[in-house]
């Protein structure tokens, strides 16, 4: 039953997640050839739903996902290893930046309570 409430919280963490490290790939690295919006949009959900599944579902999902965003770039996106090795990077990076992030704001919430 937690689950269903905990599922679309790490849905749209994750997207905030995708979207984030999307523009720092672009900033960084090479424009991601996004393809026409609608595709892209769809694509997106798609493999964020699936990420988010396995986050929720799976135990150390974190570290499943790792190869859901591998492969589902692979074949989703049509990415070469390279491009998904760096994207997979920077998004495990920005999840653990993120979760020490709110893991060290709700610590300090819960001390001053």
């Amino acid at each position: 039953m937690v689950y269903l409430i905990v599922l679309p919280i790490v849905f749209v963490y994750t997207l905030i997640v995708w979207t984030a490290v999307l523009v720092v790939y672009n900033l960084l690295f090479e424009p991601f050839d996004f393809g026409a919006l609608s595709t892209f949009a769809w694509k997106s959900a798609i493999l964020v739903s699936i990420a988010s599944l396995v986050i929720t579902f799976v135990p150390f999902g974190i570290y499943a996902s790792l190869l859901v965003w591998l492969i589902g770039l692979m074949l989703i996106f049509k990415k070469d290893p390279w491009e998904c090795r760096v994207l997979v990077i920077l998004i495990w990076g920005a999840y653990f930046l993120v979760n020490f992030a709110i893991t060290f704001l709700i610590d300090g919430m819960l001390r001053q309570a």
